[in-house]
């Protein structure tokens, strides 16, 4: 009985389906781009900067909720999509159209390779696992199957080189909770993990984007994918141009 109402009280929890996450990952996204944008432009203009920095580190820390939750989605999508290909030709699409955002909003500039966006992390990290399965298939009942690592081990090496966000810790992150299968939620944990080892620091905190995955109950809800691929671009354009609007101001009144 007791065992049947503990069972009954978990399910309870399990209230937030896949939209709902994904609008809690874009919220996360936003809070920390707030604070690498425009808190972080703030430092210059600032009297009380230790006050700032505070600030600053707050909204990141709440930023890193956001990027292990897309990973869990990318895991997720990659493998109920019925087409794969579509799918990564799609995220490929958006990596290159957000890249031009990505730059103004980090960089100031239009074009630059110091750093690319982390829709070129997921595409990597898709494109390996497709590899991947390719080659397990083929290799079913065959100890060559081992192979079918490697794609993924050269999606990670090519984000470390093409300085991709979060690198070559993302496509694992990635390519970990899709290999983990059925088993979601231990699959997030270790994802989580090899972000907050990898990059240390306040990273850690992305362990804790565990929390509403406890409470994912594994129903798609609303149809959302489109508004993040476009929410993605343009808010870091909006970004962009609010910082320049307040650079003005402090710059004027500062």
């Amino acid at each position: 009985m007791n065992d049947l109402y503990v069972e009954n009280e978990l399910e309870k929890l399990k209230c937030l389906s896949g939209s709902t996450l994904k609008l809690i990952a874009i919220f996360a996204m936003l809070i920390d781009h707030i604070g690498a944008v425009i808190v972080a432009g703030y430092f210059s203009f600032a009297v009380d900067v230790s006050k700032v920095s505070k600030i600053y580190e707050g909204f990141r820390i709440v930023g890193r909720t956001a990027f292990p939750l897309f990973c869990f989605f990318a895991a997720e999508g990659f493998l109920h999509t019925k087409n794969r290909l579509k799918y990564i030709v799609r995220v490929c699409i958006f990596a290159f159209l957000s890249e031009i955002a990505f730059d103004l909003a980090f960089s100031e500039a239009i074009f630059d390779l110091s750093h690319q966006n982390v829709m070129f992390t997921i595409a990597l990290a898709l494109i390996g696992l497709y590899c991947h399965d390719m080659i397990a298939k083929k290799f079913e009942k065959n100890i060559y199957k081992v192979i079918a690592i490697f794609p993924i081990i050269a999606a990670a090496f090519l984000a470390y080189i093409l300085k991709t966000d979060y690198s070559y810790a993302g496509v694992i992150a990635i390519a970990v909770m899709y290999l983990f299968g059925s088993n979601k939620i231990l699959g997030f944990f270790v994802g989580a993990a090899v972000l907050a080892f990898s990059f240390k620091g306040i990273e850690v905190f992305a362990i804790f984007a565990g929390i509403p995955i406890l409470c994912y109950n594994g129903k798609r809800g609303l149809n959302i994918k489109y508004f993040f691929y476009l929410f993605y671009p343009l808010h870091l354009l909006a970004l962009r141009i609010v910082f320049n609007f307040l650079e003005k101001g402090w710059s004027l009144y500062g």
